[in-house]
């Protein structure tokens, strides 16, 4: 879903799906950036199957258990009290669930700051959410990982994977650009 409201929206986007679609269009000065292609495949059902269909059955679960519990509102804190409730494997999805919704919110708020861009704080949100993307959905591969850690080497201030793409996003530091 993000690929198709990116595409056809253009420039850069903030966008969340739930509890209803928002969509916001984005002119932060980005300045420099890398996009690289892994050319790997992936296996596009398969990270659906686990991911988006793992979370649905989670939510399922823990909405039966605390009805309160919410995708959209809940706190990373409130997570804890199930982790005895899930296995290891759906407890880490949501927990890297919860986290990448907090990672979107606080990259809206660099993305528009009225004092410019604070790519040190940007680099750091995408450097979490690539470790969440590694860790939690399990959707980076080795390649990806070498890559964007040889950015990191270099000094550069953040990656990121796009899910859509076995593409790799680098933002470069303002004075290396």
């Amino acid at each position: 879903m993000m690929d198709h409201y990116s595409t056809a929206v253009g420039h850069v986007i903030y966008l969340e799906s739930q509890p209803n679609i928002h969509l916001e269009k984005l002119n932060p000065a980005l300045g420099t950036f890398v996009l690289g292609d892994s050319q790997e495949p992936k296996d596009t059902i398969g990270i659906l199957k686990r991911v988006k269909f793992g979370m649905l059955d989670i939510v399922a679960r823990l909405k039966a258990i605390s009805p309160t519990f919410s995708l959209t509102d809940s706190e990373i804190t409130e997570v804890s009290e199930f982790k005895d409730i899930l296995s290891k494997d759906d407890y880490i999805l949501l927990k890297g669930n919860i986290e990448n919704r907090d990672i979107l919110r606080d990259a809206l708020t660099v993305l528009q700051a009225p004092a410019g861009l604070d790519h040190v704080r940007f680099g750091q949100l995408l450097t979490n959410h690539q470790t969440n993307l590694r860790e939690a959905q399990r959707i980076s591969t080795p390649k990806i990982d070498r890559m964007l850690d040889a950015a990191l080497n270099a000094g550069h201030s953040g990656q990121n994977q796009w899910i859509g793409w076995w593409w790799l996003y680098v933002c470069l530091r303002p004075q290396r650009a």
